[in-house]
């Protein structure tokens, strides 16, 4: 079986890169996908790490970007069944920022054995990627065993 980790955020290149995998994975039959989105402005402890299935105890920020990730997973997902992938073979999971995004994404794909790991790339300048860093960076450079799909 082939786990296909899909890092989503509300970013035009994330969406690209949904839209890759979309017209990939139907052809592959045993692929499991993994939608996860890393909720960047949560903070909690970390015993507490995934989000509540009700995001009505969260500041009305943080329910507002819950509500986005949600959307952009939904799309995501309904992406992926209309391409003929089973519905039973598509997770979602939105975890909260721990030890940074890439190293979180990193981590999701190491605790869920993913073969694939699939980013969108923003397209910093390449000042701006030197001084804020790039998460599509970090995760080449980390020297993971998986492969992965940077979709530009």
């Amino acid at each position: 079986m082939k786990r296909i980790l899909v890092a989503l955020d509300t970013t035009p290149p994330s969406l690209k890169a949904i839209q890759y995998v979309a017209e990939i994975v139907p052809f592959v039959p045993d692929a499991q996908v993994l939608l996860l989105s890393i909720a960047t402005g949560i903070h909690r402890a970390a015993e507490q790490l995934a989000l509540p299935d009700s995001g009505a105890d969260l500041p009305l920020d943080h329910q507002h970007e819950k509500a986005q990730i949600e959307a952009i997973q939904e799309h995501a997902y309904q992406l992926l069944v209309e391409r003929g992938m089973a519905p039973e073979h598509i997770t979602r999971r939105i975890k909260v920022i721990s030890r940074g995004i890439a190293r979180d994404i990193l981590d999701e794909a190491r605790a869920t054995e993913s073969d694939t790991l699939v980013i969108g790339r923003r397209g910093l300048s390449k000042i701006r990627e030197m001084v804020v860093g790039s998460v599509s960076s970090e995760i080449i450079h980390a020297g993971v065993l998986q492969a992965i799909w940077v979709v530009e």
